[in-house]
């Protein structure tokens, strides 16, 4: 069996020249996938929008260190996380059983996936989302290993996140999410694509099932880093185009399958972009 994972990233310099995110993030991620307790085959993908060259040279050099896939694509856009994944799940095998979409800043536990394909594979009926709760460790590296006893020791250093932080891991139904074209593309910068795409499930009838949710288990770490800003876009912009653009796609009614024009492709999305070093709505 093929469980593909997709990771979108996008790393950038601020001012003082240093990285939005250290590139060892990725590489303790991959290191923490080789890591799981499964007799089946789990294939990486690193979906990347970095701009900045070199940046995405070290990336690749991770990928290929650690047997992953490596796409990256040229944007203008400030950041659009499902666009991101959406590039990668159409460019997963055609023989995947399963797909996870995971978050950059994440740690998986060795049994994650093991957990995750138990829960699929023993459910009857529509094949469920696999979701687990997070904890936020407060910490921005990581250099134990993954075992439950230690990641379970850093219970005093962190806390959980509430259950509508869902992002850590989304385990799917290849099959499932490439009908319904992947993640909502028409939300832009953060927030609104991991909620959205539960709220799809649901409404298709698909069981939504947590790892963790009340037994107090650390399976995923996230790791600390400070909140970034992104030169030229204001703080107040963020602010008020997640609340006004991104809300109101949140009061819609659901449609189980999104993007009814085309899906992964850049050039279509209409959000932010940096365009001659101006922040423009295109």
């Amino acid at each position: 069996m093929i469980i593909s994972t997709i990771t979108p990233v996008k790393i950038f310099r601020t001012p003082d020249g240093q990285l939005s995110r250290p590139l060892s993030r990725i590489e303790r991620q991959l290191q923490s996938l080789k890591a799981q307790k499964t007799q089946h085959e789990i294939r990486p993908i690193i979906s990347d929008m970095s701009a900045d060259p070199e940046i995405r040279e070290q990336i690749a050099q991770i990928a290929h260190k650690y047997g992953a896939s490596y796409l990256f694509t040229p944007s203008t856009l400030v950041w659009n996380k499902s666009l991101c994944l959406n590039i990668g799940i159409q460019a997963a095998s055609p023989d995947t059983k399963y797909l996870a979409t995971l978050d950059m800043d994440l740690l998986y536990r060795e049994d994650v996936f093991p957990t995750c394909i138990e829960l699929a594979e023993r459910h009857t009926g529509k094949s469920p989302l696999v979701l687990c709760r997070t904890f936020l460790y407060q910490n921005n590296d990581y250099r134990g290993d993954y075992t439950p006893a230690a990641f379970n020791r850093l219970r005093s250093r962190g806390k959980f996140l509430i259950l509508s932080g869902n992002g850590g891991i989304q385990f799917f139904d290849y099959q499932w999410i490439l009908k319904h074209r992947g993640y909502d593309e028409r939300y832009n910068l953060w927030g609104g694509p991991d909620n959205e795409i539960v709220k799809r499930a649901e409404v298709d009838g698909c069981p939504v099932l947590w790892i963790s949710r009340n037994t107090g288990q650390i399976y995923l770490l996230h790791l600390w880093h400070p909140q970034w800003f992104i030169p030229g876009l204001p703080a107040a912009f963020i602010s008020n185009y997640r609340k006004t653009v991104n809300h109101k796609f949140v009061k819609e009614p659901v449609q189980i399958t999104a993007n009814p024009h085309s899906w992964g492709e850049e050039k279509t999305v209409i959000g932010p972009r940096f365009i001659d070093g101006e922040l423009r709505i295109v």
